[in-house]
């Protein structure tokens, strides 16, 4: 079997396709010269993609620039997490039978502090570095972002597992252990989905709600863990997130007005 050069996405621009904000673009040498021979690069434009066209006016993070030069960086990142763990506290108090109308609100709530959180982050880390430096900075916020959520997926994932388990197992005491063990785990490997099978010991609607229950108690405990975490990471925020945008650090300085790169 032989397979084909990997496909890897790159922006457009990076490969010097004229589709920046001022119709130009970023050739990077390396990606163009060195790699190229090696890989199947698949480009894209977000900007393009949504139908604007270039030259076009520089699209900049406005809202959170306007609340960002007002109150800093720390204000928003920590307001953000505490809104974000005040949402997941309230999804915790989901069971099987709550209503669609009971959850929209407390999604609502954390997907604003995760919001509000992301953007004046970002532009923390940009604000801490010199100009030219200013991609790796960005680079290395990326990277943080997408290993610390795959390392969450799997530990919380673990969570969710264990709790589901030992749940199910205290719903079974009435089976003998070794059925009891049984049905726990085959509770527990079924996750969100519903069971449609008998168990040992267990009619398919009784197996329904001790899945539903014992899932219910695994994302309770993974939703508990990260609103602790974001917790923190708010208290940290306010306490030692002192970076201050531009806007602050010279407000006679009239360029500093808009101190987001255009994309």
């Amino acid at each position: 079997m032989t397979f084909g050069q990997p496909r890897v996405g790159v922006s457009s621009c990076l490969l010097g396709e004229e589709v920046r904000f001022n119709g130009g673009h970023k050739r990077y040498r390396f990606l163009t010269d060195s790699l190229d021979p090696y890989v199947d690069w698949v480009p894209y434009c977000p900007e393009m993609e949504i139908g604007l066209g270039t030259p076009r006016e520089a699209i900049r993070l406005t809202a959170a620039g306007r609340l960002v030069n007002r109150v800093g960086f720390g204000k928003p990142v920590a307001l953000g997490a505490l809104l974000g763990a005040l949402g997941l506290w309230a999804l915790a108090g989901l069971h099987p039978s709550t209503p669609y109308g009971d959850i929209w609100w407390r999604q609502a709530i954390a997907g604003t502090g995760f919001g509000l959180s992301i953007a004046p982050l970002s532009a923390a880390a940009l604000a801490a570095v010199d100009a030219r430096r200013a991609g790796l900075a960005s680079s290395v916020v990326n990277t943080a972002r997408q290993v610390g959520a795959a390392l969450s997926i799997a530990l919380l994932g673990a969570v969710v597992a264990t709790r589901s388990h030992a749940s199910a197992l205290a719903s079974l005491l009435a089976l003998p252990p070794a059925a009891r063990q049984a049905a726990a785990a085959a509770i527990s490997r079924s996750g969100a989905q519903p069971i449609h099978t008998s168990l040992a010991g267990l009619s398919q609607a009784q197996a329904r709600h001790v899945g539903a229950t014992a899932y219910s108690a695994g994302i309770h405990g993974a939703f508990l863990i990260v609103a602790g975490t974001l917790l923190l990471a708010g208290l940290i925020a306010i306490r030692w997130l002192r970076i201050v945008p531009e806007t602050q650090a010279h407000p006679h300085n009239v360029t500093a007005l808009q101190p987001h790169r255009p994309i």
